[in-house]
């Protein structure tokens, strides 16, 4: 899985990416039947100039359907846990969508 990691407004700190990577990685478990080279995850942490808050944006792009979760916090990790939060929620709708064949059952009636 790549990952691509962009800060608006305020410095990156080696630190909090490699927070961010350890919580991503377990994410990373629930995207194991994916190709992990052709998924890119898209992290966007962006400071609010004129308030005290920081915006996390999480973008995914899977086959046929592109998964995006943002939110907000006093601080990056708790705007980024409530992303994350967000876009599992997102992934398991999905994941429950793409494999109808577990929600329905097919019964079929033989004719007498």
């Amino acid at each position: 899985m790549k990952l691509q990691f962009k800060v608006k407004n305020f410095k990156k700190d080696a630190e909090i990416e490699k927070l961010l990577i350890t919580k991503l990685q377990k994410f990373g478990r629930l995207l194991e039947r994916f190709n992990p080279d052709e998924l890119t995850v898209e992290i966007v942490i962006e400071k609010n100039a004129h308030k005290d808050f920081f915006d996390c944006r999480i973008t995914l792009p899977l086959p046929h359907k592109r998964l995006s979760a943002s939110d907000f916090g006093y601080n990056v990790e708790q705007a980024f846990d409530k992303a994350l939060d967000d876009l599992k929620d997102e992934f398991k709708k999905y994941k429950d969508h793409a494999s109808p064949a577990s929600k329905r059952r097919v019964t079929i009636r033989k004719r007498a």
